[in-house]
């Protein structure tokens, strides 16, 4: 079992590879804004519930990928910048929770690109928001179907949302899959889940109510 210091640690090894993605592989699309971005550094806007454990820890792994990224030179000879603005994870089904955040991210902290969780309830608004403003944004959450496709239909609008986790089609596809096996193997029939009282926790259990039978 990890601690928490694992936990950060590990947490920063997630971060470094993200960011160094989005910072790299968005290398085109920051020449092509100079605008948008300073000279010396490369600001990276951190969306989550920075009070809840996953966006405390969220938080503390993308600092600290930060730091250990500026020591070594930061990237593409620019210094790692990390801010941070709560989306308040227990409101997460009021959208303009959310956009509040992600906008204040986008225009008054002027971030380069944004790492954070868009739970299905908001994700198409925040699709939106950063296709307007035409900025990188990776959601460390899955999300809908309409979110895949929106960008096979409009690649040119969508293309700056991306998603490291599957799509719901995919994600309860893979979870009630493993169940069977497991079931098959263990000879039980009867699972219990448990999580916190978010948004994105309450569709992930209602997903699986509707799909598991």
């Amino acid at each position: 079992m990890l601690d928490s210091k694992a936990l950060t640690k590990l947490q920063s090894i997630i971060f470094i590879a993200i960011i160094v993605v989005a910072a790299v592989g968005g290398a085109a699309y920051v020449l092509r804004n100079d605008d948008n971005q300073s000279s010396e550094t490369i600001k990276i806007g951190i969306l989550a519930d920075l009070d809840a454990l996953n966006g405390h820890s969220m938080w503390q792994g993308a600092v600290l990928a930060a730091e250990q990224l500026n020591a070594k030179g930061g990237i593409l000879g620019k210094k790692v910048e990390v801010v941070g603005e709560d989306n308040d994870g227990e409101s997460v089904e009021d959208i303009n929770v959310i956009t509040t955040a992600l906008n204040r991210l986008i225009s008054l902290h002027n971030v380069d690109f944004i790492i954070g969780f868009a739970p299905s309830q908001v994700a198409l608004a925040v699709q939106d928001i950063v296709a307007n403003n035409k900025i990188i944004f990776i959601a460390t959450t899955g999300g809908s179907d309409e979110i895949t496709q929106r960008v096979l239909d409009d690649y040119d609008k969508c293309k700056y949302y991306f998603q490291i986790g599957w799509n719901a089609s995919a994600m309860f596809k893979g979870m009630t899959d493993s169940f069977a096996l497991m079931r098959e193997q263990t000879g039980f029939n009867k699972i219990g889940y448990i999580g916190e009282d978010v948004g994105f926790v309450k569709a992930l259990m209602e997903g699986l109510d509707y799909n598991l039978p």
